[in-house]
């Protein structure tokens, strides 16, 4: 269920997006049969970038996410390419003003922070890159919570909602969150 980045970009030992390009794309597929074909991780874990998009961006598309989750993840055609499209048509609009994330695109990397630390951290074999952004986005949220810049409301409408589509929030026990920096 990824949503395209019009970014490329590689992960080497020493990090991810560290070497790559911009390149627009001339269309975006959404093909709802391959992601049928899909184990059910690993739709959870793609359902982050359209989760991600209902808090960063586009409430009613939260409050659908949250309304239809049964139906996403038993993978309803209509449902899904109601999402995703709405998902693509917000990172659209986002990449047109900031085609070389300079400043309005950035907020697409919501999560993203503490996700990546996490993968690194747990060299790339223990999450899917949607379960660390999972993880990253409950830890930015309670950041952000915590510094009176997310409402304490929105805060535990998107917990209950990575909750109840069964992706991670806990950063791992068995790491040192020190580590992180």
């Amino acid at each position: 269920m990824q949503v395209s980045a019009a970014r490329q970009r590689l992960i080497i030992p020493k990090g991810k997006n560290l070497i790559g390009a911009f390149h627009q794309p001339k269309l975006v597929v959404i093909d709802v049969d391959t992601l049928k074909t899909l184990p059910q991780r690993d739709i959870r874990a793609g359902l982050i970038e359209v989760i991600k998009m209902g808090v960063i961006r586009d409430e009613p598309l939260f409050e659908r996410v949250e309304e239809n989750l049964e139906a996403i993840l038993n993978l309803d055609d209509t449902t899904l390419i109601e999402i995703i499209s709405q998902a693509c048509v917000n990172k659209a609009e986002i990449v047109a003003k900031d085609e070389k994330e300079s400043g309005l695109r950035m907020v697409l990397n919501y999560g993203h922070t503490f996700g990546h630390a996490l993968e690194a951290m747990t060299h790339y074999n223990r999450y899917r890159h949607g379960e660390a952004v999972s993880i990253g986005m409950h830890c930015a949220a309670q950041l952000a919570t915590n510094l009176r810049m997310f409402s304490e409301t929105d805060f535990q409408r998107q917990r209950a909602l990575l909750k109840r589509a069964k992706l991670p929030i806990t950063f791992p026990t068995d790491l040192i969150p020190r580590s992180v920096m």
